[in-house]
């Protein structure tokens, strides 16, 4: 389990007299916003298609006006995902992620890049819902206050190409429908399942399908705890990959075939998965023997098994001494005192990684937080993220 709470505040100057200019042919645009226009108008706004519409307020990086009401790290602008370099540098399943992960990096020699950096710079920009892409080569940037991503009066200027799909035609040969009898094949069709445990979306995190003959798609999860992908996809083996977001540790998915099969089940990202599609009914669970949740009758493994220490219910039972957590994904253990008195429970001075700790009663929980939460401890100083708690307990 993770906690994150987060407060933003942004300050915005309301000087606007000068408007955007936008010199375009059918494939290629230059779109110029003065310092200090007004980003409400649409003049100064870049209205690709319907639902995106860019721009830039008097400071921050890019916004999508149709959606955005300031500049979020994870997702603006809305509806688009970005990658470094060409699109035609780029290979069928790159993960995309926010403008601001993008620029908000370091380079190969370890040089904080930055939006200040960004004049010159071409950047592959893709429109999610329209799966369109674009070079988009940055003219200009208003840059201010010493900061990456503070900006004196909010200009800039970018050139954008339309362009080919990473590895080929701009159709990336997979279809997104609202329901999977508007395939041509929909016994071959698959639904990708989203979830995030925060309720804000993947924060730019993707997933990324590749199949046979390269066929592939992307796709994510813009908001809320839930959603949905209908794929018109084909028979044969698929991989997929889901991340490049800001918190990944959120995020599960699951993959069912038009039988309702699921093909993976509660898997997380930052781990490649293959399938078969098959087009055919098949029993699918867990395969593994090892596995707490091993099913007999499956034939297909669906990514689904876990094992002592993945969830609440199975626990590793331990006891006094030093003993190791994944570092991935959260580790559950039990422990039964066998004494009354203090019992100490740190991280501090055995990893170098950030940790986050919760004592728990038992495993009650709303659907979507434990309810006998007795401790709960994240950092124990400013500069020392591993965590600590002391409890008093009773033998038994």
């Amino acid at each position: 389990m993770d906690l994150r709470i987060t407060k933003k505040v942004s300050l915005f100057l309301c000087v606007a007299f000068s408007v955007g200019i936008l010199s375009a042919t059918e494939d290629t645009a230059t779109f110029t916003k003065e310092d200090y226009a007004d980003w409400t108008l649409p003049e100064n706004q870049d209205r690709i298609t319907d639902n995106i519409w860019i721009t830039r307020q008097n400071s921050g990086w890019l916004i999508n006006a149709a959606i955005d009401t300031s500049p979020t790290y994870a997702s603006s602008p809305t509806g688009t995902m970005w990658r470094m370099g060409t699109t035609e540098s780029q290979s069928p399943d790159s993960s995309y992620t926010s403008l601001f992960n993008v620029m908000g990096t370091y380079d190969e020699y370890g040089a904080w890049i930055g939006f200040s950096q960004i004049v010159g710079m071409t950047l592959s920009m893709h429109l999610v819902e329209e799966n369109l892409y674009f070079d988009v080569t940055f003219n200009s940037w208003t840059s201010g206050g010493g900061n990456y991503y503070e900006g004196g009066g909010g200009g800039f200027s970018y050139t954008r190409v339309a362009v080919d799909a990473p590895g080929g035609s701009n159709e990336q040969g997979v279809d997104s429908v609202n329901d999977i009898t508007m395939c041509d094949n929909p016994e071959s069709a698959i639904v990708v399942n989203m979830y995030d445990s925060w309720g804000d979306g993947w924060n730019g995190a993707t997933y990324s399908l590749l199949g046979p003959e390269d066929v592939s798609a992307t796709g994510g999860l813009s908001d809320g705890l839930y959603g949905s992908d209908t794929l018109c996809t084909s028979q044969g083996e698929w991989s997929v990959f889901v991340g490049g977001g800001t918190y990944d540790s959120e995020i599960t998915f699951d993959i069912v075939d038009a039988f309702g099969v699921a093909l993976l089940s509660g898997v997380t990202a930052g781990i490649e998965y293959t399938f078969t599609i098959t087009g055919e009914s098949v029993a699918s669970g867990c395969t593994d023997p090892n596995a707490i949740n091993y099913d007999g009758t499956a034939t297909t493994d669906d990514g689904s098994c876990y094992y002592e220490g993945d969830v609440c219910d199975s626990p590793l039972a331990i006891s006094n001494g030093v003993h190791s957590a994944n570092a991935e994904w959260d580790t559950y253990f039990s422990y039964t005192a066998t004494e009354s008195g203090n019992l100490n429970i740190t991280s501090v001075g055995y990893t170098d990684h950030d940790t986050y700790l919760i004592v728990m009663g038992s495993c009650a929980n709303d659907d979507y937080y434990y309810t006998n939460v007795l401790i709960e401890h994240d950092d124990v100083a400013d500069t020392l993220f591993q965590s600590e708690a002391n409890i008093c307990v009773t033998a038994g």
